[in-house]
């Protein structure tokens, strides 16, 4: 039976990616002038889909520490990102006058040329799922416990702060970082964490967390503003792997544990389909050609419009996106990648 709570965790987590893409690449954070009102919101915004984000690695965690990893999935998935690796690349190279062959050579080879590096990130963890499941499931309670606390004062307090990224976490683009969220949702799972929290005190720590990460970086860029007459630094603690962001994203993930399937049939089979399909929004939209040609710098023009309309728009675009992404997975499902499976999976059974 599918958890409700976590679809509708992973659909708007998928979304609050594109979000980070319109801000990030679209120009829009860079555009914005500091301390204006535009900087505050699009900030704000801005920290809550980071935190977001991280759940996929925590869902990931949560679903598959009692599962069998089958590798005909990963298989399966690999020609997905494959097919829209080189699909993407093709049709957009078609279409543009620059064309540079070397992004055609390494559309065929997503993982070694590092195309997604979430799905480089996930092929690791995959591959790890056995001997991790079995570690953890062989420890006691207690031991889960200390094992998640060493993980978070590791990898999140001493990792966000660690000189030339020593650990290797690239702010959280890293398979390691995927791997501790994996390990924590996993052991959320096993220990039933979130029957020690009531909804009322999961909602007061996001916003408690929320105005920490706010105040820490507006108190820095405000602070180095007055020492060196220019603000920097205000970003630090804005990343994966920031504690403050890693402290959201759990209590956010507990929430969504604590979510009751809604009466509405329909609506539950809507956000079944859609979480379905939503990694795939991901593999369509975060192409890099895509990324390049059609969000690098071209929504600075939102930062024109007030604070709430330019809010409401980017949050808008990113629905319109997602929606656009899902469909046509949806279609390329039913034509492509259904008859690609079940070629696979018979020739997988026969051998």
């Amino acid at each position: 039976m599918r958890n409700f709570g976590l679809d509708v965790l992973k659909v708007i987590s998928m979304v609050s990616v594109v979000i980070l893409h319109i801000l990030g690449i679209g120009g829009i954070l860079s555009a914005t002038s500091f301390f204006s009102v535009d900087y505050f919101g699009v900030w704000i915004l801005n920290i809550f889909a980071y935190s977001l984000v991280n759940c996929f690695g925590l869902i990931t965690g949560y679903l598959f520490i009692n599962r069998v990893a089958k590798k005909i999935n990963l298989l399966n998935l690999w020609i997905k990102v494959l097919v829209y690796s080189v699909g993407i690349t093709f049709l957009i190279s078609f279409g543009i006058k620059e064309k540079h062959t070397i992004d055609i050579i390494k559309a065929f080879f997503p993982i070694l040329a590092n195309r997604y590096w979430y799905f480089t990130s996930y092929f690791v963890v995959f591959l790890l799922i056995p001997s991790v499941n079995q570690f953890i499931l062989n420890m006691s309670s207690k031991s889960r416990k200390s094992f998640a606390l060493l993980l978070i004062l590791l990898f999140s307090v001493l990792g966000s702060v660690v000189l030339n990224d020593g650990f290797g976490l690239e702010n959280g683009y890293s398979p390691i970082w995927l791997i501790v969220l994996y390990c924590l949702g996993a052991i959320i799972k096993v220990n039933s964490v979130e029957k020690y929290f009531s909804k009322f005190k999961l909602l007061l720590f996001v916003f408690l967390l929320m105005l920490l990460n706010v105040f820490i970086k507006f108190s820095i860029d405000f602070s180095t503003l007055q020492i060196f007459k220019d603000p920097f630094g205000g970003s630090f603690f804005v990343k994966y792997n920031s504690p403050t962001i890693l402290m959201m994203s759990l209590f956010l993930f507990l929430l969504s544990l604590k979510s009751e399937t809604t009466e509405f049939l329909r609506l539950n089979k809507l956000v079944s389909i859609f979480s379905k399909h939503s990694f795939s929004v991901y593999l369509i939209h975060a192409n890099l050609l895509v990324l390049d040609h059609f969000f690098l710098n071209q929504f600075k023009f939102l930062t024109h419009r007030s604070v709430v309309i330019e809010i409401i728009s980017i949050i808008s675009i990113s629905g319109a996106i997602f929606l656009s992404c899902i469909l046509i997975d949806y279609l390329c499902d039913k034509t492509i990648f259904s008859r690609l499976t079940n070629l696979i999976n018979r020739r997988y059974k026969n051998e």
